[in-house]
C-alpha cells in the first residue's frame, strides 16, 4: 500500500514535533526509589506484625483498616523496589 503525499507530510510534521519535545523526566527521582521502597516495605511488614498480634476480641473495622493499609504499602513498596532495580512497571 503506497503512502500518499498528504500522509507523508503528516508523518514528517509529527516526527518533527516528536523530536522537538523534551525528554521524559520522572516526578520522583530514581535515586530515591530504594529508600522509598525500604520505608514502604518496612512499614508494611510492621503493620503485618501488628495485625497478627491483635487481640481476638478487637472490632472488625479496625482489622480491615490495618490490613488495607498494609496491603497498599506492600503494593507501592514492591513497585518502587522493582523500579529501583530497573524493572519499570
Amino acid at each position: 500500500m503506497a503512502s500518499t503525499p498528504a500522509q507523508l507530510e503528516d508523518y514528517e510534521r509529527i516526527k518533527a514535533l516528536h523530536e522537538s519535545l523534551p525528554a521524559f523526566a520522572p516526578l520522583i527521582p530514581t535515586a530515591v526509589l530504594p529508600y522509598i521502597a525500604f520505608v514502604l516495605l518496612t512499614s508494611a511488614f510492621a503493620l503485618g506484625f501488628y495485625f497478627s498480634t491483635l487481640p481476638k476480641n478487637i472490632m472488625r473495622p479496625h482489622e480491615i483498616v490495618v490490613s488495607v493499609l498494609a496491603s497498599l504499602l506492600t503494593g507501592l513498596g514492591v513497585v518502587a523496589l522493582f523500579n529501583s532495580v530497573g524493572v519499570y512497571v
